[in-house]
């Protein structure tokens, strides 16, 4: 007997037909928008790097005698550490736990317990940067402002705090790295809101970070988050006038880090080095500043020969000059890795 549809099986059929065409249509609008979005950040990738482009052609090169030093690239005898983007950082004790994401067999699992904001707004968007890059469908957080001047807030709701808040590590990954500046970063505790402490931050890192890019920020002792504020300024500007920005990911990381992580870097020169002076320039996480070799207890010797090094090799400063005896034209540095570090330039004299 063939079964004869009734009435209210054919409207059911029909809201059935109706609510997939309109998810069809809601995920094809999402793709739609994600895709504009990813040509947004292609487009304003491809002119600033053309213009980073140019400006390096038409910079004059520096006339002194500094050697640069990329510890990432530089050619090393040995070492214990770890590298992200352009820089090194130490070497990790075990896996770092990315407070706001879950890890399970299945893998990473987005809380989705805090708030992202832009400028104060809002957006449910925002909160995609705190995921794992390694979640589907993951959105794409960029956007062009009209003013350079960006204020990033992450809050944590405490009512939510699903694990340990507690974090040592900011994980920065842009979409154009080097076309900002971060001017101060404000972490406010779960103890300054539980005390309603909020005027003034535990921890407040005004470095003023140049032209930041890919980069791990590693803070001196862990912190239990509640809030952090970053006061951004764009610097590139696009040829429609906009400041275009985006994260790919903001991680807050408890990471457990190695003491005695270290570079040992072969630095070669065309002549013989005659010395090494004291003073020094450092790229770090916290951009570029002066600093000595004592300062951050670099070494120099004249050898390195199966894991041993030898003959050490003083450094100058002032009218306390020390002269290398030997004819040699490399040396070797061990540069202890104590945060993130991208470069270190040595006024070696030959």
């Amino acid at each position: 007997m063939r079964y004869k549809l009734t009435s209210k099986d054919l409207m059911d059929k029909l809201d059935e037909s109706n609510k997939r065409i309109d998810t069809l249509a809601s995920n094809i609008n999402i793709m739609k928008t994600e895709i504009e979005r990813r040509m947004l950040v292609f487009q304003n990738q491809f002119e600033f790097n053309a213009q980073q482009l140019h400006e390096l052609n038409h910079t004059e090169q520096e006339q002194n005698n500094y050697t640069s030093v990329f510890l990432k690239q530089a050619t090393i005898a040995a070492g214990d550490f770890e590298s992200y983007g352009l820089s090194v950082y130490p070497s990790l004790i075990k896996t770092p736990v990315n407070i706001f994401n879950f890890s399970s067999v299945t893998g990473s699992i987005f809380k989705n317990n805090a708030q992202v904001t832009i400028n104060d707004k809002h957006d449910s968007l925002f909160n995609n940067i705190l995921a794992e890059d390694s979640i589907q469908n993951k959105e794409t957080v960029f956007a062009e402002f009209d003013n350079p001047n960006i204020k990033l807030t992450v809050t944590i709701d405490p009512n939510e705090l699903l694990g340990s808040p507690a974090f040592n590590t900011i994980d920065i990954l842009p979409y154009l790295p080097g076309s900002y500046t971060i001017n101060q970063i404000d972490i406010y505790t779960m103890q300054d809101y539980q005390a309603q402490r909020l005027d003034e931050p535990t921890k407040s890192i005004k470095k003023e970070i140049i032209n930041s890019g890919t980069s791990k920020i590693i803070l001196d002792e862990s912190y239990y988050i509640y809030k952090v504020t970053f006061d951004i300024t764009i610097n590139f500007q696009n040829a429609n006038g906009k400041y275009p920005f985006g994260l790919h990911h903001l991680y807050f990381l408890r990471s457990s880090y190695s003491t005695n992580s270290y570079i040992i870097a072969k630095i070669e020169k065309e002549n013989f080095i005659t010395r090494i002076d004291e003073d020094i320039i450092v790229y770090d996480q916290y951009g570029k500043h002066t600093s000595n070799c004592t300062n951050e207890d670099i070494e120099f010797y004249m050898n390195y020969v199966e894991g041993e090094l030898s003959y050490q090799i003083d450094t100058s400063k002032g009218l306390t000059q020390y002269t290398i005896p030997k004819n040699i034209n490399s040396i070797y540095a061990k540069i202890p890795i104590k945060r993130s570090m991208t470069m270190i330039k040595f006024n070696i004299h030959s």
